[in-house]
């Protein structure tokens, strides 16, 4: 399975792994992943470490009405138009979230600082993090 690591807030990966956030609003998608599904390695920021994983098996692509995101991303109307400004948003639909016992150093990745939003990542297997 293809793989990413997307850097994200404490905030958001507390209700990812909980499964109230099940819908993960970016801007982007990763277009060169062979297929569906893929999976996304979570760097939580602020010096925790990679904390987890969840499996992306679909997107969910608003613009500019931004209603279809709100069931699953816990943001409101006001967050979702601040953040796309009538532009193209993406939701990531999360699957089978993994939150690791102790958070893994990037370096253990073979990654040198975070992502600023997402980065492809060569690790095939969940068993590599």
């Amino acid at each position: 399975m293809d793989s990413i690591i997307a850097s994200i807030h404490p905030e958001w990966w507390k209700k990812i792994k909980t499964g109230e956030k099940w819908i993960e609003v970016r801007k982007s998608i990763p277009l060169r992943i062979g297929r569906m599904p893929f999976r996304i390695i979570w760097y939580v920021t602020g010096g925790v470490g990679v904390s987890g994983d969840s499996v992306c098996n679909d997107f969910i692509n608003a613009e500019p009405d931004y209603s279809r995101l709100l069931d699953g991303s816990c943001l409101t109307p006001e967050q979702l138009m601040a953040y796309g400004k009538g532009d193209i948003l993406h939701g990531w639909v999360l699957e089978e979230t993994t939150s690791y016992e102790k958070p893994i150093p990037l370096s253990e990745i073979g990654i040198k600082r975070p992502p600023q939003s997402w980065q492809y990542l060569s690790v095939g297997r969940k068993e590599d993090v």
